[in-house]
């Protein structure tokens, strides 16, 4: 194979992170790499270890932007300013093993999969502790039933994240939300709200059962944070639009409209905890919650 795989990097104030990030990606047994990071106006020595690695390493290229706009911008000017026939994303708080590349780019290639996705591992910074899960799907095409069916899946999130999957850069081909690809307007769920689209345009979707990727969960990261209004209000229109996207292929029905709900009453019980009770979010939530219970 001699495909050329772009890896895009998302960067913030991770110096004690990005190293290792980085040296996954480098160490990968499939060496036709263009490695993009994008350090996002890091303020510690994030920015000046990547241009470190610039130097140690042709294939990997940095943008460093002037100040912080969130990961889904990062992801949109990364997307533009690649060329590879296939993309993967990392965060750069996480890592990936040295197969990581080479198992993907396989699958794709000998299925003719336009889209390979994998679960992932977690390293909790906290307990110094790994978790693996079994996602229960075997190596093998995954059907857009088995991907929407996910969903209802509450130990692993697999089927939602942006990272630990490998697109063909067809699917990017036209824009997936407005004027972007990733919404740089949204601070919670933006992956989810996309992923499922990249799964749509695919002609099929592959599913490698090994757990190739690592999610590092850190307490001062932006997924461990405190339920806001604003978080509560993009996840929300995130699962909105998941259903109205379904409807409008033909594939909605009562699993999923059951797991929209149990997602949404999560966000409830989480805004809940923060006193947020008075929101309007809140409130939508209600009657959404409501309007289902009804409707049965």
């Amino acid at each position: 194979m001699d495909k050329l795989v772009s890896v895009i990097i998302t960067a913030y104030n991770i110096e004690q992170y990005i190293e290792k990030c980085l040296d996954s990606v480098l160490n990968q047994t499939y060496t036709n790499l263009e490695i993009m990071v994008v350090d996002d106006a890091s303020t510690d020595k994030t920015r000046q270890i990547c241009d470190e690695y610039v130097g140690k390493d042709s294939r990997v290229k940095v943008i460093h932007l002037s100040k912080n706009e969130g990961a889904a911008n990062a992801r949109n000017l990364a997307i533009e300013n690649t060329n590879g026939e296939y993309l993967t994303f990392i965060d750069g708080d996480d890592w990936v093993n040295d197969n990581y590349v080479e198992e993907f780019l396989d699958l794709a290639e000998k299925n003719n999969a336009e889209a390979v996705i994998g679960p992932y591992y977690r390293f909790s910074d906290k307990e110094g502790m790994f978790y693996f899960y079994d996602a229960g799907y075997p190596t093998g095409e995954l059907t857009l039933d088995d991907y929407f069916r996910a969903r209802t899946l509450k130990k692993v999130a697999w089927y939602a994240t942006a990272w630990g999957k490998l697109y063909h850069r067809r699917l990017f081909n036209e824009k997936l939300y407005g004027a972007d690809y990733f919404p740089s307007d949204v601070i919670m769920g933006e992956d989810q709200l996309i992923t499922h689209r990249l799964c749509l345009r695919a002609n099929r979707i592959w599913y490698d059962q090994n757990a190739c990727y690592c999610w590092r969960i850190r307490e001062n990261s932006i997924t461990q944070a405190s339920m806001t209004v604003k978080k509560a209000s993009d996840y929300l229109e995130g699962e909105i639009q998941y259903l109205v996207d379904l409807m409008t292929i033909g594939k909605l029905n009562n699993t999923a409209v059951r797991a929209f709900q149990n997602n949404i009453n999560l966000v409830k019980s989480d805004l809940e905890g923060q006193g947020l009770q008075n929101s309007g979010v809140y409130h939508k939530i209600c009657q959404l919650l409501v309007l289902g219970t009804r409707g049965k």
